[in-house]
């Protein structure tokens, strides 16, 4: 079966890059430059009923937060701020509370990221249907910087930080409740020289492999090998990390 890296390499190859995108498909976002507007970062992600959270023991306040939270995570990734959303949700016609009821608890969540990052619900399409909720969120923003941060620049050599804990966030509903890393990453950007950056979506698949190290940033064709002693411990502590291994060797 083919898997997620190697559809999205066939996508890029099949639709490539033409202005005013500067950056397509295969990064945390897509970068449109036009030389009449500031560079604008554009992330989307779609979340599923009974595959990115459980709503027969997950609030829709949560579903809509993690909808929002995890396009955050992307532009925290490129070292961007959030600039304006745009929220399309399918509802089920099954729900066991009004259609009104649920989607103003959705929206609850969604509020409270927007509130405490400061950017504007601009728009979205809401539809109803005979399936589970769908809520795909697309976000767009602007760099911190000067220029967003790129999986493309990773370098032989650079350190590699990690924040947070890795792996377990199933256990305790951590994939709902986390906090997307922008404070972090403009910290990070004003203060070190930063060549890439990326991140793992709670609840995916898992970012690393006991066995053969995690493939850091496919579009770079950098390896970065974390070791399992390292990897169980920021584990069991679920504390903040800061990995130090060097990243090394070209695929």
């Amino acid at each position: 079966m083919t898997t997620e890296n190697e559809f999205i390499r066939t996508l890029a190859k099949r639709f490539p890059v033409r202005p005013p995108v500067e950056v397509g498909i295969g990064d945390d976002g897509a970068v449109l430059n036009d030389p009449r507007a500031p560079r604008t970062i554009i992330v989307t992600d779609m979340l599923l009923d009974g595959i990115h959270f459980d709503l027969n023991r997950t609030s829709p306040r949560l579903a809509g937060r993690k909808a929002v939270a995890v396009n955050l995570s992307d532009l925290a990734a490129m070292a961007c701020r959030p600039t304006a959303a745009f929220v399309s949700i399918a509802v089920p016609k099954s729900l066991r509370t009004s259609a009104a009821d649920f989607l103003a608890e959705l929206y609850g969540g969604i509020e409270e990221l927007t509130e405490q990052y400061e950017f504007t619900l601009a728009g979205g399409d809401t539809n109803s249907w005979d399936g589970r909720l769908a809520i795909n969120v697309c976000l767009t923003g602007v760099p911190v910087g000067s220029h967003p941060v790129l999986r493309s620049g990773a370098q032989s050599g650079d350190v590699l930080f990690v924040t947070g804990a890795l792996g377990g966030s199933l256990h305790q509903d951590r994939h709902l409740s986390f906090s997307p890393r922008l404070e972090i990453a403009e910290w990070l950007i004003r203060h070190v020289p930063v060549n890439a950056s990326g991140w793992r979506k709670p609840a995916a698949a898992p970012p690393f492999s006991m066995k053969s190290g995690y493939r850091f940033m496919p579009t770079s064709r950098i390896r970065c090998r974390l070791t399992r002693d390292w990897m169980r411990r920021s584990v069991m502590e679920k504390t903040s990390s800061c990995c130090s291994a060097s990243i090394g060797g070209r695929w």
